[in-house]
């Protein structure tokens, strides 16, 4: 695994629709942001390590804190509530067209209990299975056997078969859980999405894929990060 050709993206936005300030939100004696940060460093994985951003308290937390971050300032318009992750990424190349043919593993501050074994874990499956993206999920029961009525007829929306199984023969079902993305630059500024095949898949324990939105989450997920 080459190191140079891997970097971090982390991006952070100022405001938050259901917890102000979440990324400075205080955890035990640290930041929000600092678990993400820190488990990027200390993975040892990644040539350059960018922060994206529109607010200035993020910045000047991040400035004080760290050395060798390298922070984007964003545009405003993609810091709004329904902006998706796939345009940060996709302006960020954009305006940094000099990252050719680099694999991207983009971080969300929200996922604090993924650590650094997890991004070293993640980065050797892309590697190994030669994929053209990974991303983290973890399992979640959902009902297979899905119908639809069309034109006052029955329609299967999975595999018919699933039908007639019984549950214990379905195949298991998993969700991203938001903590690790992995893709290469070149097909994601062709796609635009981060499912790009082959598609890797690592997956987490449902306990550590907790994603911070609420004052709930937190108290969550602090036990295990003290």
């Amino acid at each position: 695994m080459n190191k140079k050709n891997y970097i971090a993206f982390i991006p952070a936005k100022g405001n938050s629709e259901r917890l102000k300030n979440k990324n400075l939100f205080p955890i035990g004696k640290k930041k929000l942001i600092d678990f993400t940060i820190e488990s990027a460093i200390k993975s040892k994985i990644f040539d350059k390590i960018y922060l994206s951003t529109d607010s200035q308290k993020i910045i000047s937390y991040v400035k004080i804190k760290y050395k060798n971050i390298i922070i984007e300032k964003r545009n405003k318009n993609l810091c709004k509530n329904h902006t998706l992750a796939s345009d940060v990424l996709f302006d960020f190349l954009k305006r940094n067209k000099n990252l050719k043919n680099i694999n991207l593993v983009y971080l969300q501050p929200t996922s604090p209990q993924r650590n650094y074994n997890d991004i070293i874990r993640a980065a050797r499956k892309y590697h190994s299975e030669k994929a053209n993206s990974l991303i983290s999920v973890c399992e979640e029961k959902i009902n297979l056997k899905f119908l639809s009525i069309e034109k006052n007829k029955l329609i299967n929306i999975l595999n018919k078969e699933y039908i007639t199984m019984n549950s214990q023969s379905l195949p298991k079902t998993y969700i991203t859980n938001g903590a690790i993305y992995i893709v290469n630059s070149d097909f994601f500024i062709k796609k635009k999405h981060f499912l790009i095949n082959p598609c890797a898949a690592y997956i987490m324990k449902k306990h550590k894929s907790v994603d911070i939105d609420t004052i709930a989450d937190i108290k969550k997920v602090w036990p295990r990060l003290k």
